[in-house]
């Protein structure tokens, strides 16, 4: 009896156990789906919600999927680009095309690329975006898709121009300032001495001015010189220079003159 009580139990035993390790085995794989499903949703979601503009084209290059941002950005819609390659946004400027043309030759041969180029949005108006373009292979190494990601930069270069422009320039007027006005004057001295040529220097300010600030008030003065400043602008050739010197003086370099138109 006891023969047989011990044949049961160790048959229950082993059936049991491979029971058990089949239900585990098939648990984990459950488990493993779900995860790999909610981490596959997780990148969905963060690739749909990030900033950046995404792109993901085919290894031909047509548009496969766009983010929110993308069409934020550019303002064409999925359904507009959807099929279609990204040349649709060029902006075709000499810059740009070379851009482009290094990127296929890097991304085709399974490296990252990363630059700035001048997009054209639906509406017809530019950005610039900072652009990286990375290459996906399958497990044996071939080229599958590329995914772009892209920056907008416009303001940030917009604010870059701008201070570079306020420091070599007049902020009311808008003319070159002090720095900008040595700079241009030495040039067209060493210009007049090497073509051995005349040129001139005005020295011009307004009569009165502090009597207009004090009875008129500064924004009707600020007014008159930019007023001034534009005129005077307009009459002037584009080599010769007028500078805000400051205060209402002016000062204006005129290039290659004869002596003559003087007397």
């Amino acid at each position: 009896v006891i023969g047989i009580h011990s044949y049961h139990q160790n048959t229950f035993d082993a059936k049991f156990q491979q029971l058990m390790t089949d239900f585990s085995e098939g648990l984990r794989l459950v488990c493993q789906m779900t995860e790999d499903q909610n981490l596959m949703r997780l990148h969905r979601t963060a690739l749909e919600k990030t900033a950046n503009a995404i792109m993901i084209t085919d290894k031909y290059g047509k548009i496969e999927w766009v983010n929110d941002a993308f069409v934020k950005l550019t303002l064409f819609q999925s359904t507009d680009v959807l099929g279609k390659k990204p040349e649709l946004l060029n902006s075709n400027t000499k810059e740009s095309k070379a851009y482009i043309k290094e990127m296929w030759q890097t991304i085709k041969s399974g490296n990252a690329w990363s630059g700035e180029l001048v997009n054209r949005r639906k509406d017809g108006n530019f950005i610039s975006v900072y652009q990286t373009v990375t290459p996906l292979a399958d497990d044996l190494g071939n080229i599958t898709h590329y995914i772009s990601v892209n920056e907008d930069v416009t303001e940030k270069n917009e604010n870059l121009k701008r201070i570079a422009f306020m420091a070599t320039h007049d902020e009311l007027t808008s003319l070159p300032n002090r720095t900008l006005l040595d700079d241009r004057l030495n040039q067209a001295i060493a210009h007049a001495k090497r073509q051995q040529i005349m040129m001139a220097v005005l020295f011009i300010d307004i009569d009165h001015f502090k009597y207009i600030n004090d009875s008129l008030g500064h924004q009707v003065g600020d007014a008159l010189l930019k007023t001034l400043a534009s005129r005077l602008h307009a009459v002037l050739r584009e080599e010769d220079t007028i500078a805000r010197f400051g205060g209402d003086e002016f000062v204006i370099i005129l290039h290659n003159v004869e002596s003559e138109s003087f007397v």
